[in-house]
């Protein structure tokens, strides 16, 4: 008896990894862009973002940016703008993270900058930001 249970239940388990691994979402790079006024980056989402009460925090290196639409609406991409001189201001190749969320724990915790550095809230790792894709 203990042994078909068992196998019961390792087969409702395998069933399940598929449903687990279809709801992960796959957030990335869009596109970085200059207009007029600022630089925009563009970030997309396979399941959209969470339109709630909270905003997304774009964390690139030690500067982080609030400023964010949903361009006509679309709830699978979201523009961060960010003025030029705080553009100019980011180091080449640093790491890029989006979080949901404005955490002080995440502004102030600098020391730690790199791929070892830790986040609260929920977030994900976009990689890093090459500048060089600038309107490519």
């Amino acid at each position: 008896m203990k042994k078909y249970y068992f196998i019961y239940l390792l087969s409702v388990f395998i069933l399940l990894i598929p449903k687990v691994k279809a709801q992960q979402d796959t957030i990335k790079l869009f596109s970085v862009k200059k207009n007029k006024e600022n630089i925009e980056i563009c970030i997309s989402s396979k399941k959209g973002f969470i339109i709630g009460s909270e905003r997304y925090v774009l964390h690139i290196g030690d500067s982080y940016f609030t400023k964010s639409i949903h361009p006509d609406g679309n709830e699978n991409l979201i523009v961060f703008k960010i003025d030029f001189d705080s553009f100019s201001a980011i180091k080449n190749n640093n790491e890029m993270v989006l979080v949901y969320g404005l955490f002080d724990s995440n502004i102030k915790n600098k020391k730690t900058i790199g791929e070892n550095r830790t986040f609260s809230g929920k977030h994900w790792k976009i990689g890093v930001l090459d500048k060089d894709l600038l309107n490519k």
